[in-house]
């Protein structure tokens, strides 16, 4: 017996998204009543973030005809700076190309990001 069709049909490779702001997300896959994608934070290390389908269609939409290869070539570009989680880049190298040495940048990023600040000795008898 064939099974109903879904009512919010999901693409089944990453597509990238915006919100109203035009802050972006690349939908990585759904799973269940969850959304996996990767929203690009400003200053915030790249990971995969889980948010229920209700909620995320609220927020996000697909932008129209807007190549994949061109969102995922973007967020590789932060990952640099920002870090990655290996999820992220290992989603990432799905669509594009991801070499050993990004890899180990987003990674020796993500791990300066992720480390604790120093705590500030105290001087003086206070």
């Amino acid at each position: 017996m064939p099974s109903k069709p879904s009512t919010t049909s999901r693409p089944k490779s990453l597509t990238a998204y915006w919100d109203a702001s035009r802050r972006t997300c690349i939908m990585v896959r759904q799973a269940g009543s969850d959304v996996l994608h990767i929203p690009l934070v400003t200053g915030k290390p790249l990971r995969i973030m889980s948010t229920k389908e209700p909620a995320f269609n609220v927020l996000w939409k697909p932008i129209p005809d807007y190549p994949i290869e061109k969102a995922a070539k973007i967020m590789l570009r932060f990952t640099q700076d920002l870090g990655a989680t290996k999820d992220v880049m290992e989603a990432l190298s799905g669509v594009v190309k991801v070499s050993s040495a990004q890899r180990e940048q987003a990674a020796a990023v993500l791990a300066k990001v992720q480390q604790p600040a120093p705590k500030a000795k105290a001087k003086g008898p206070y």
